[in-house]
C-alpha cells in the first residue's frame, strides 16, 4: 500500500474542508439568522479544522498497516 503524498493530503483536506465549511455554514445561519457571525464562526472553524485534519492525515500516512 502506497503512502498518500502530501500533495494528495493537501488536496483532499481542501475538498473535505470546502464541503463541511458550507455545511456549517446553512446550519449556523440557521441558528442565528447572522450572516456576520456564521462567516466568522465558518472561517475561524474552518482554519482551526483544516489545520488539524491536514496534520491528522499525516500522522496517519505514517503508520504502517500490516
Amino acid at each position: 500500500m502506497a503512502i498518500a503524498s502530501r500533495r494528495r493530503s493537501i488536496v483532499k483536506t481542501l475538498s473535505y474542508r470546502a464541503i463541511v465549511t458550507v455545511i456549517l455554514a446553512v446550519v449556523t445561519f440557521g441558528f442565528t439568522g447572522n450572516l456576520y457571525q456564521t462567516s466568522t464562526i465558518a472561517i475561524v472553524f474552518g482554519i482551526l479544522a483544516t489545520l488539524t485534519y491536514y496534520l491528522h492525515e499525516r500522522l496517519w500516512s505514517k503508520i504502517h498497516w500490516r
